[in-house]
């Protein structure tokens, strides 16, 4: 609007100029003596003249400039009408809630047997450590309130890294006692009057016992080996958690 008011107050203005400007050049017409006056008025008429050219070009790019503002303006107004209506059009979509399913309530129903039998194997599970450890690690309420299963998870694999270390800590190490069948067992030193079965008496009878025919093993006629009788009284022995007995029969010939 207010370049279009511009424009015509432009094109006045030039039209008012013309008008003086042939005003001029028929005064020059019938005034002989002021025609060198006039001819330099018709040369100044050419700048103006140019600058007239020049001012009509430059309200023909606004003309096409203000088209075009015109048409972008009317394109994004068509937008926002569209998108007004599109989103007028979704509200009005009849649409099931985001946590609708048809089968929540049994697959709710199936994780709450599932998460209650957890707990119950969880707290079995602390009271089985706990017995083995003679420890209490004060979860029963972690374990009885868990609402997921990654907490019964991390409960579970925490009291399985206590039980491999309380264990590994609790376990007796393993001792062993040689017995000797010809000192400890049979008694012969003692019963010899010897300090060991180095002793003559205690080899000859020792040597006696392992060859003796009465200990000779057979099977289907087959000789298998020497068989010596013999019992072991608890004064000779340690109770322990693990004992591993090994005999020696070992004699010089």
């Amino acid at each position: 609007m207010y370049m279009e008011e511009a424009r015509k107050r432009l094109e006045n203005k030039v039209a008012e100029r013309k008008g003086e400007l042939r005003e001029l050049l028929q005064m020059a017409a019938t005034n002989e003596p002021s025609q060198a006056c006039w001819h330099q008025a018709e040369l100044a008429r050419i700048p103006i003249d140019g600058a007239e050219q020049d001012i009509k070009v430059a309200t023909s790019d606004l003309t096409v400039s203000l088209a075009h503002a015109r048409v972008l303006q009317s394109r994004a107004s068509a937008k926002a009408t569209e998108a007004i209506a599109a989103l007028a059009r979704e509200a009005a979509l009849p649409r099931p809630l985001l946590a609708f399913h048809y089968w929540a309530a049994e697959t709710f129903e199936l994780f709450q047997r599932r998460m209650a039998r957890a707990r119950r194997m969880t707290y079995l599970f602390l009271r089985a450590v706990e017995h083995d450890l003679q420890r209490n690690y004060n979860l029963d309420a972690a374990v009885i309130n868990a609402t997921h299963p990654q907490q019964l998870h991390d409960i579970a694999m925490g009291l399985g890294d206590e039980l491999i270390h309380g264990m590994e800590q609790r376990r007796p190490e393993p001792s062993f006692r040689i017995v000797s069948l010809c000192k400890d067992v049979l008694r012969l030193p003692e019963l010899n009057h010897e300090t060991d079965c180095n002793g003559p008496k205690s080899q000859r009878r020792f040597r006696e016992i392992l060859y003796s025919p009465a200990n000779a093993v057979y099977e289907a006629g087959e000789y298998l080996g020497q068989n010596i009788p013999f019992r072991l009284t608890p004064a000779g022995l340690t109770t322990r958690w693990m004992s591993t007995f090994s005999l020696d029969y070992s004699f010089e010939p």
